[in-house]
């Protein structure tokens, strides 16, 4: 089952607000911010086993790139009731119990997409958050965009690799699209990558296409042992706390090192 990831990296908040411009994410972010078109974020020091410090990471809700798009079509009062609206999904309880998975907390660490689904097959809660942060996230988008709102496929990439184009599979009409792909999405692509499409209007009779990594959950959640009660039911992080994550939640390497830079959206 294919759902839309409800973090998103700074690169890709700077990519809708500046589509198809080299922008240096911070600087994007900076001037969102300084329009009230970014949301506060959640700020998450990182621990592993043992007490050692992992680094410190920032996360968005995946509804500022939907107010990035809203500035950049010069809708400034969407996109910042937006940018509100991500603050409040970055508040609950789900975003902070999924932020520190989303992360990939070791080198090489996997994507926020590829962390959330591991954890998902393994612990019940994580799959409940996801669900329930993934619904309300489309229900803002839907209650504050309207008609407006960008069409969201799912598909797989079928073919491709060094020198070969990539081309995904549309789920349920079956059909075939080119998969554009800069030079990070080349080096981690590859056929049976979960791809989300996203179809949006821009200006008359054009539309803009973008790609991004779809979550892929597994079909039938994990039953986990000895865990009875709500989904929510262990204390979740606070804004400011560490978070110590379980060793059966860490991606195995050789090496603990500062995770990558990943300034993911929160929802």
């Amino acid at each position: 089952m294919k759902i839309e990831t409800p973090f998103a990296e700074a690169a890709q908040i700077a990519a809708a607000w500046k589509p198809g411009r080299e922008v240096v994410p911070s600087a994007a972010l900076r001037a969102l911010r300084n329009k009230g078109a970014l949301s506060e974020g959640i700020d998450q020091i990182i621990r592993l086993g043992g007490g050692v410090l992992g680094g410190r990471a920032h996360l968005y809700s995946s509804l500022n790139r939907d107010a990035a798009r809203a500035l950049r079509s010069g809708q400034g009062d969407v996109a910042r009731r937006l940018a509100r609206e991500a603050s409040t999904l970055e508040g609950s309880a789900p975003a902070r119990l999924l932020a520190p998975l989303a992360l990939g907390v070791r080198v090489p660490a996997p994507s926020a997409s590829q962390a959330l689904a591991e954890a998902a097959r393994s612990d019940r809660r994580v799959f409940d958050a996801i669900k329930l942060l993934t619904k309300r996230t489309s229900k803002v988008r839907r209650e504050v965009l309207g008609d407006d709102e960008p069409q969201i496929l799912f598909g797989t990439v079928v073919q491709g690799g060094p020198g070969i184009p990539f081309m995904i599979e549309v789920d349920l009409t079956g059909e075939r699209l080119p998969l554009v792909t800069d030079r990070i999405w080349s080096e981690t692509v590859r056929p049976g990558f979960p791809v989300c499409v996203r179809v949006e209007r821009s200006g008359i009779c054009q539309l803009l296409i973008s790609y991004e990594e779809a979550l892929e959950l597994p079909t039938a959640p994990a039953t986990l042992a000895n865990h009875s009660g709500s989904a929510f039911d262990r204390p979740l992080p606070t804004r400011d706390s560490a978070v110590e994550i379980p060793a059966s939640l860490l991606w195995a390497a050789a090496t603990v090192s500062r995770p990558r830079p990943i300034a993911i959206s929160e929802d």
